[in-house]
């Protein structure tokens, strides 16, 4: 069971990080969406965004683990990303930091860094029998 607590904690700090471009992701396409990561509310087991031009819902206990990544070959290459991680194991929720520029994205980059010492860079909510925690990416 999910750790409601520890979710909305970690969603509080990543909601902080200002402008984001949020990706819903699925095995067959993506729909990106370019909104302020406080807009993100948790609310009845749900993560929502709504904006005039689209709304996210995301049920969070198909959420197993989160991700905190710095840009590089494992996640998005030019920025930090943050990652919620569905039950199959590959991401479904991809915030990517690169949006701003400038010394904004000089704050923003040193925000997500203190997110990311604060809870590492792997956050696992479901611990299942035979699970491997390596099996989160691709």
């Amino acid at each position: 069971m999910m750790s409601e607590t520890m979710i909305h904690d970690l969603l509080r700090d990543v909601g902080g990080l200002g402008p984001a471009r949020v990706v819903l992701r699925t095995c067959a396409g993506f729909m990106e969406l370019f909104c302020d990561l406080a807009e993100c509310r948790l609310a009845g087991g749900w993560l929502t965004v709504r904006r005039d031009e689209a709304h996210l819902h995301v049920p969070m206990a198909a959420v197993h683990s989160a991700c905190l990544f710095e840009a590089g070959d494992q996640a998005h290459p030019h920025a930090p990303s943050f990652w919620l991680v569905g039950r199959c194991g590959k991401p479904s929720v991809i915030v990517i930091l690169d949006v701003t520029d400038g010394a904004h994205r000089v704050r923003q980059e040193a925000a997500f860094r203190a997110v990311r010492a604060r809870w590492g860079e792997r956050i696992a909510f479901h611990q299942e029998t035979g699970a491997t925690p390596e099996r989160v990416l691709h």
